[in-house]
């Protein structure tokens, strides 16, 4: 049975996912960067995290040559910046704003709730995306924001549960 793609695309937008900026140099020294949604871990021993990218995107094209790449953990005050990146547009200006954010090592964002700079582990092939997986070499955490999360199309944050129960009910949850 062949599934209706936009409806599919509406279920899977359903799981609330985190946001990150990956960025990098590609193989002639320019800096390249795109907002994946996919994000994951694979495995503490050795320390895995995977995405994935379309087949045919030139993010794609790009990371299949290099030799390494940073996962940006994006906070809210970071949604234009993941704005930014998830368009195909605008190379030159992502290279700019990218060296701007990054300074000319591209060591990563330098207000992300977290930084991955990763070494390429695996690549596979899955249906019309590139499964990537990237072996953690360093990282480097930040405190005081709430995560970037996007669910159901849209741009939100988390808010602890506790926060959100009445007072007298508090102490019941465990």
């Amino acid at each position: 049975m062949k599934l209706d793609q936009k409806k599919l695309r509406n279920v899977l937008g359903r799981f609330a996912t985190g946001v990150t900026i990956i960025t990098g140099r590609d193989i002639t020294g320019e800096p390249f960067g795109f907002t994946a949604t996919s994000f994951n871990t694979v495995s503490l021993d050795p320390p895995l995290i995977l995405f994935s990218v379309r087949k045919g995107a030139r993010s794609c094209d790009i990371l299949s040559g290099a030799n390494a790449y940073t996962v940006n953990v994006l906070g809210l005050h970071h949604a234009p910046l993941s704005d930014m990146f998830g368009r195909n547009t605008g190379l030159k200006e992502r290279a700019i704003k990218l060296t701007e954010m990054c300074g000319h090592s591209m060591r990563g964002v330098s207000d992300a709730l977290a930084v991955l700079h990763c070494r390429p582990y695996a690549a596979h092939g899955a249906g019309d995306h590139v499964v990537f997986i990237g072996e953690i070499q360093e990282i480097l955490t930040s405190e005081g924001c709430r995560p970037l999360i996007f669910y159901n199309g849209q741009y939100h944050t988390t808010v602890p549960f506790n926060d959100l129960l009445p007072a007298q009910q508090e102490k019941k949850v465990v």
